[in-house]
């Protein structure tokens, strides 16, 4: 989500502020943070594919904290599913970073164990049917990462017509199933 410069100016005034007011009180609840609701899709923007893969309409989220936001439909919903995440991040953080204070970002990727087993299938695959020449693919990656279309038809049509195989009943369109059930596929055709 892009900001733009005012929005920007005002998320770090109201940091500024908040870290101020942090110094008067100690154990903080989200009231003490600084916190920003922002609109995600247009009203009446239509969105293709299942529900799940819907961008909700708002988003609110703790400035200059990454990984805690809400989102939901009303605002009133991303706030609530902001509240939420808050409780647990402060069930597991001690101590609570200082409202307004900028806390890093704790990058984790999701592990790539599965794919890796299929290294080079994944790599043809990549190529063959997603259409890349080379992709970052997780355990956690699916077909419907790579479209923006309500369906993967075409993608199980390429799959059918390269491996022979219909790949059309794992609903999820996870890679990883894809490639194990490809791979496990090849090894009972060579099987005697």
């Amino acid at each position: 989500m892009k900001f733009s410069l005012a929005t920007r100016l005002g998320r770090n005034i109201l940091a500024i502020w908040k870290y101020c007011l942090s110094f008067g009180k100690s154990g903080w609840e989200l009231s003490d943070y600084p916190v920003h609701l922002a609109r995600q899709v247009e009203d009446g923007a239509e969105q293709k594919g299942p529900a799940w893969r819907r961008i909700p309409a708002f988003r609110a989220d703790i400035v200059n904290w990454h990984r805690v936001s809400g989102v939901g439909n009303t605002p009133e919903e991303a706030l609530q599913t902001l509240k939420s995440e808050f409780i647990k991040k402060a069930e597991g953080t001690d101590p609570m970073p200082r409202p307004g204070k900028r806390v890093p970002i704790d990058v984790q990727f999701a592990t790539t164990i599965r794919i890796d087993a299929n290294r080079d299938l994944a790599d043809q695959f990549i190529h063959e049917v997603l259409g890349y020449e080379w992709a970052f693919i997780s355990d956690e990656s699916n077909l419907w990462d790579f479209t923006s279309e309500d369906s993967l038809d075409p993608y199980y049509l390429k799959i059918r017509n390269l491996y022979g195989i219909d790949v059309s009943g794992l609903e999820s369109g996870s890679l990883a199933e894809i490639l194990e059930t490809i791979a496990r596929s090849r090894r009972e055709s060579e099987t005697p």
